[in-house]
């Protein structure tokens, strides 16, 4: 579904006049009725009908018939897009901004858990050739005691090549990074949405 706003020759018409922008800006806040609106622009009961009236054909404002008394007038999707259009960019750009940070951190830790393993069965592996000559004549304790020596000396060698201090360290920069950028992507898009409510 298309989120382009169309504007007919009954739009183009209706928004011709400024007291009808006045209106939309006035529905913008919340639901109103042709009283509230009369005497929120200072305007005559008739003159206020005919211009909801044009707006209402326009397909920019809407009426809401809930039983009551008196009928309440809002905004329509359209209505709200002719004012305020660059807001539903913003909003569509912090979600995609905050969506590929996610699916880049996904990406990252997936790619450290591999490598973690690999790294693993990489150090492992060298206890292998050193275990395999040894002779049948040597005793079980000189073999034992050559096999604790060479498990000694694979995680010795590997705490220098693949040591958790080092892939933590750039697991929490990222995680750092990510969380900034969430948090300032937040605050960006309340602080906006707050300054679009107080200017209308």
């Amino acid at each position: 579904m298309s989120s382009d706003i169309v504007l007919d020759r009954l739009s183009f018409k209706a928004l011709a006049s400024g007291t009808r922008i006045s209106i939309i800006k006035l529905l913008l806040r919340r639901k109103h009725t042709l009283m509230e609106i009369s005497s929120s622009l200072n305007l005559a009961h008739p003159s206020v009908k005919d211009h909801m009236t044009a707006l209402v054909s326009a397909s920019l404002v809407e009426r809401f018939d809930e039983g009551r008394k008196w009928k309440y007038y809002g905004l329509t999707s359209k209505g709200r897009g002719v004012l305020q259009p660059e807001r539903k960019t913003i909003l569509l750009l912090l979600a995609l901004t905050i969506f590929s940070a996610g699916g880049f951190a996904l990406r990252f830790f997936s790619n450290v858990s591999f490598g973690t393993y690999s790294a693993i069965g990489e150090r492992s592996q060298i206890i292998v050739p050193d275990i395999m000559p040894l002779k049948a004549s040597e005793s079980f304790e000189s073999s034992s005691d050559l096999i604790v020596s060479n498990i000694s000396q694979t995680i010795s060698n590997g705490q220098n090549v693949f040591s958790p201090a080092s892939a933590s360290s750039g697991t929490d920069g990222f995680l750092i990074f990510f969380a900034v950028l969430f948090i300032a992507s937040t605050i960006l898009l309340l602080l906006y949405w707050w300054s679009g409510r107080r200017k209308y």
